[in-house]
């Protein structure tokens, strides 16, 4: 173990690593059961170095859950507003929530079980991210109902059976099956765009349009 003071660079990658191993530990073992003595062996640095980033265990779950509800409103949120059209952005979007939601399993299960362990004021924080990150999805989709790529009679129960149908992958997605995430979150996104959602899909130009041509 080091028990150096971490140099300014160092800062946020030493700080995203004890993030990371600490919602390993909590989704692994418990919230309850982790020590931030065993999340410093873990990380390998001393206990006293641990509290140079994190007042307390509790704040380092505060971190966790504030971190990934952000992760999904910064990296995924703008794909909605892009020049494309509806189809198309949803359907990136969903790929890449589905990807995101995997790669941040750890991080996911530990702020949806744990959340409850956090002060009010935090729980309500988080809370609050996430409930705009599904609004913002029902208002695109509300949107494009309006202007006629979506057919759905109700944007706001659409939204949430969209989010329902591809948070659900995480429960049953295994690296070693038949498929590989990429091309469920491509068969998935397929679904919700053309079936759940009824986007048409692009097809060549009819006859008429053709000939005209």
């Amino acid at each position: 173990m080091t028990d150096a003071t971490p140099s300014e660079a160092d800062e946020l990658p030493r700080e995203a690593a004890i993030l990371d191993h600490a919602a390993r530990l909590f989704y692994e073992r418990g919230y309850g059961t982790v020590g931030m003595r065993t999340i410093a062996e873990v990380v390998g640095v001393r206990a006293s170095s641990l509290y140079h980033y994190f007042a307390s265990k509790t704040d380092l779950l505060y971190q966790i859950c504030l971190g990934v509800a952000r992760d999904f409103i910064d990296e995924l949120l703008p794909i909605l507003s892009g020049p494309e059209p509806y189809a198309e952005r949803m359907a990136d979007f969903l790929r890449r929530h589905i990807e995101l939601r995997w790669q941040r399993r750890h991080w996911i299960s530990t702020a949806q079980q744990e959340l409850r362990a956090l002060a009010p004021d935090q729980a309500a924080e988080v809370a609050g991210l996430l409930r705009a990150y599904q609004r913002s999805v029902q208002a695109f989709i509300e949107q494009g109902a309006a202007s006629g790529a979506f057919q759905v009679a109700d944007p706001r129960l659409a939204g949430i059976a969209l989010l329902d149908m591809v948070n659900g992958v995480n429960s049953w997605y295994r690296p070693a099956g038949a498929r590989s995430l990429e091309e469920i979150a491509t068969a998935y996104s397929g679904l919700a765009v053309y079936n759940l959602l009824g986007a048409r899909r692009a097809g060549p130009p009819d006859a008429e349009s053709s000939r005209a041509s």
